[in-house]
């Protein structure tokens, strides 16, 4: 391939067309009343004043920009009562918050796993957490959607001595399944695997106080590494991990570093969204 990157990238965007890998992207016009079934507003939050005006009164209060990242002086108390409130509601010791749910998995699995950890992953996972393994270097193999015995297999040949981790959306948002969350659980366990669940769908769909499908019906010692998502049924942007204060503790770089255009006017309004979901 030429080395002038004019060439390259044209040479590039003429091999994804070859390959019908090219995305085209679609403007969003309304006319008149529509049911959009594409989104992911799944509770019809995103078009609700009382929201609306609680974003509004988070950026008087608080400006429109995050000023600084979390390790400087962008950390503030709406944040910390947020993280408190998300950490209540999947019944977790702590949360952290990031900027969207993509960051989230990416610096969860780069904060967790290394070259020495094996990652075991479901066929139709997110592409987030694929990347976030490869990112982080750590070996990975990826089951049979759904298929706990491929699973089981694809463990009983990892290296007995390497740290394992176990990583499923909760809802695919594809095909609309949910993930076995017991039977993965049971699986890792005897395995001595850790598990990790982005219900990124399930959250304030499911569960009995919509806290997903993992949520409160399984804890810390079942899930430990548990993500959520504030973008889809709740409709306001963002996205957190919760779990042990160990987990939390970790700081993830892509968090700490961060500095989230508009984050505590969100925060406001994502507390008040808490309220309404309920």
């Amino acid at each position: 391939m030429n080395a002038d990157w004019p060439s390259r990238l044209a040479a590039r965007a003429q091999a994804r067309h070859a390959d019908g890998l090219w995305r085209q992207r679609q403007l969003w016009q309304t006319a008149g009343e529509v049911r959009d079934f594409a989104g992911n507003d799944y509770l019809g939050l995103a078009g609700d004043p009382r929201l609306a005006e609680a974003m509004a009164e988070g950026a008087r209060r608080h400006g429109a920009g995050a000023r600084a990242s979390h390790l400087v002086s962008g950390h503030l108390e709406v944040h910390d009562a947020l993280e408190c409130r998300l950490a209540e509601l999947t019944g977790r010791p702590r949360a952290l918050l990031f900027s969207t749910g993509y960051m989230a998995n990416l610096g969860t699995l780069q904060a967790l796993c290394d070259v020495d950890p094996r990652v075991f992953q479901d066929r139709l996972n997110h592409a987030s957490l694929l990347d976030g393994a490869a990112l982080a270097g750590a070996p990975s193999r990826r089951f049979h959607h759904r298929d706990l015995a491929d699973l089981d297999r694809l463990l009983d040949r990892a290296p007995v001595e390497a740290p394992r981790l176990v990583v499923s959306d909760g809802v695919f948002s594809m095909d609309g399944d949910v993930a076995d969350i017991p039977g993965l659980a049971a699986v890792a366990h005897r395995q001595r695997a850790w598990l990790m669940i982005d219900d990124a769908h399930g959250l304030g769909v499911l569960g009995a106080h919509g806290d997903g499908c993992v949520g409160r019906a399984h804890g810390c010692e079942t899930v430990p590494v548990l993500v959520g998502t504030l973008g889809k049924a709740l409709d306001t942007g963002g996205a957190f991990v919760a779990g042990s204060e160990a987990l939390i503790r970790l700081r993830v770089k892509p968090r700490t570093f961060s500095a989230r255009k508009g984050s505590a006017r969100r925060a406001s309004a994502f507390i008040d969204r808490l309220n309404i979901a309920r």
